[in-house]
C-alpha cells in the first residue's frame, strides 16, 4: 500500500502533469469525431487494457473514438480518402509523448522536480524505439489472434486475449525498462521480464489493481455511453492511469535498486 499513499501524493504535488496525455486525448478525441461522427448506445462492456504508459481513454473503449490509432479505421462508417493523415501524425506524436510521459513518471517516483527540457529531450531519443515496440505489438495482435482463431475457432479470440493479458504481465516493466534502463526494444524484453521474475508477487498485486481501475472505467463509460460519458473518461482515465502508473515506476525502481544488489 505504501507505493500507493506516495503516488497519491507525488499525484496531488504534480497534479498538472496528467494534462499532458489528457489534452493529447482530447484532441485525438476531437479529430475522430470529426473525421466520423459518434455513434452507439449504452451496454455493458469491458476492455482490459493491454497497454502501458501514455494513457488514451481508446484503451479502454471497444469501440475506436479517438483518431490515435489503427483502429480507429474500422469505424463504420465511410472516412475521408485524406482521413490517414491525422490518425498516422497522431501515432506518431503518441509513440514521442510516450518517452516524454514515461520519464515524467520516473522523475515524479523519485521525488524530483519535473525536468520539462530533458523531457522534451528523452521523448526525442526514445521515439523510433516506441514506434518499433507499437509496430511488433500489432503485427503480433494480428499474427496470433489469426493463428488461435484458425485453430481453435470459436473460442480463438478469448483465448487471444488470455494469451496476451499473460505477457503483458510477464512483461509487465517493458516500456519502464526502455527509458530508464534506455535499452533496445529486443533487450527491454528480456530485462523486463527479469524484473518481473524478481518481483512476481507484488507485480501480480499491482497488475490487478492496474486491470481493476482501467476495467471499472471501461465498464463505466460503456453503461453510460454518451459524448459527455468518453469525454469525463478522459479525464478520469488520465488522473487515474497516472497515479497507478506512479505506483508502478516507484515498485519499478525499488526491484531495479534489489537486482543491482544482487
Amino acid at each position: 500500500m505504501t507505493c500507493y499513499r506516495s503516488a497519491w501524493i507525488h499525484l496531488q504535488k504534480n497534479w498538472f502533469f496528467p494534462l499532458l496525455p489528457l489534452i493529447l486525448d482530447i484532441v485525438s478525441l476531437g479529430i475522430g469525431w470529426r473525421l466520423a461522427g459518434f455513434s452507439g448506445t449504452p451496454q455493458f462492456s469491458i476492455r482490459a487494457v493491454l497497454e502501458m504508459g501514455l494513457p488514451s481513454v481508446s484503451q479502454v473503449l471497444n469501440k475506436p473514438l479517438p483518431a490515435n490509432t489503427v483502429e480507429f479505421f474500422n469505424v463504420p462508417v465511410p472516412l475521408s480518402e485524406y482521413a490517414w493523415i491525422p490518425v498516422v501524425v497522431l501515432i506518431l506524436i503518441s509513440a514521442y509523448m510516450q518517452g516524454v510521459y514515461i520519464s515524467g513518471l520516473l522523475q515524479i517516483a523519485e521525488g524530483k522536480p519535473i525536468a520539462w527540457t530533458a523531457l522534451l529531450k528523452r521523448g526525442r531519443k526514445l521515439w523510433f524505439r516506441f514506434l518499433f515496440l507499437a509496430v511488433i505489438i500489432f503485427f503480433a495482435k494480428i499474427a496470433v489472434t489469426a493463428f488461435l482463431v484458425l485453430f481453435f475457432q470459436a473460442i480463438g479470440q478469448f483465448a487471444s486475449l488470455l494469451f496476451f493479458v499473460a505477457l503483458r504481465i510477464a512483461l509487465f516493466y517493458l516500456e519502464f525498462t526502455i527509458v530508464a534502463d534506455n535499452v533496445s526494444v529486443s533487450l527491454a524484453f528480456r530485462q523486463s521480464f527479469a524484473y518481473f521474475k524478481a518481483s512476481i508477487p507484488a507485480t501480480l498485486s499491482i497488475a490487478a489493481v492496474l486491470f481493476a481501475v482501467a476495467g471499472a472505467i471501461s465498464a463505466l463509460i460503456h453503461g453510460l455511453w454518451s459524448p459527455a460519458a468518453v469525454i469525463g473518461g478522459v479525464f478520469v482515465y488520465a488522473y487515474a492511469m497516472t497515479w497507478v502508473q506512479l505506483a508502478i515506476s516507484s515498485h519499478y525502481l525499488h526491484i531495479k535498486t534489489i537486482t543491482i544488489e544482487l
